[in-house]
C-alpha cells in the first residue's frame, strides 16, 4: 500500500549511484525550464545563464566542455568532477536567483536534469559537442550553428 501523501509529490532521485556522478566521467545533461517555457526568448536572462557557463569554460577547460542554451532548455556537455549533482544545483539556484532579480516571475527551471554518461557509450566526446551546438540549426532557429549566440565548444575538443 502506497501511503505518500499525493499533494507532496516524491522528489526524483538521481538515476545512478551517487558516486557515478563524482567520478570525472563526461556526461551530456539537459536542464529544461519550468513548464518549458521559452523564457530565454528575452536575451537578458539567456545572457545572463551563458555568463554563468563561459567562465567555467575559460578558467578550468572545463568542467564544461560545450554547452547550448535553447529557448526552453540547456544542453552542456561536462565532466562529473568533483560533483555534476552539485554543479547542477548551485546553478540552478544561482540563476534562478538572478533571474528574479530581472524580473522572471516563477520557477525558472524544472526540478531535475536528464543525464546520460558519455563514458557508458560510443560516442566521442567531439561528437557530443556537435550534436549539442548543432541544436539551434535542427529547430530552425539559425542555419549554421556558428550563428547562435548562446553556444559555445571548448578549446579542449
Amino acid at each position: 500500500m502506497d501511503d505518500r501523501d499525493p499533494r507532496h509529490p516524491q522528489r526524483k532521485r538521481i538515476r545512478l549511484p551517487p558516486e557515478a556522478y563524482r567520478n570525472g566521467d563526461p556526461f551530456h545533461i539537459d536542464v529544461c525550464t519550468a513548464h518549458r517555457r521559452e523564457v530565454f526568448r528575452d536575451s537578458r536572462l539567456a545572457v545572463m545563464v551563458v555568463r554563468r557557463l563561459n567562465p567555467q569554460m575559460r578558467e578550468y577547460g572545463g568542467p564544461i566542455l560545450a554547452y547550448c542554451l535553447m529557448l526552453e532548455h540547456l544542453h552542456v556537455e561536462l565532466v562529473a568532477d568533483p560533483d555534476l549533482v552539485l554543479w547542477v544545483r548551485l546553478f540552478k539556484s544561482a540563476t534562478a536567483a538572478q533571474a528574479a532579480r530581472l524580473g522572471l516571475h516563477g520557477q525558472l527551471w524544472q526540478r531535475g536534469f536528464y543525464d546520460r554518461c558519455l563514458a557508458r557509450t560510443d560516442e566521442t566526446l567531439a561528437d557530443v559537442a556537435r550534436y549539442v551546438v548543432d541544436n539551434p540549426v535542427r529547430v530552425g532557429l539559425v542555419q549554421r550553428a556558428e550563428d547562435w549566440p548562446y553556444s559555445r565548444v571548448s578549446s579542449l575538443l
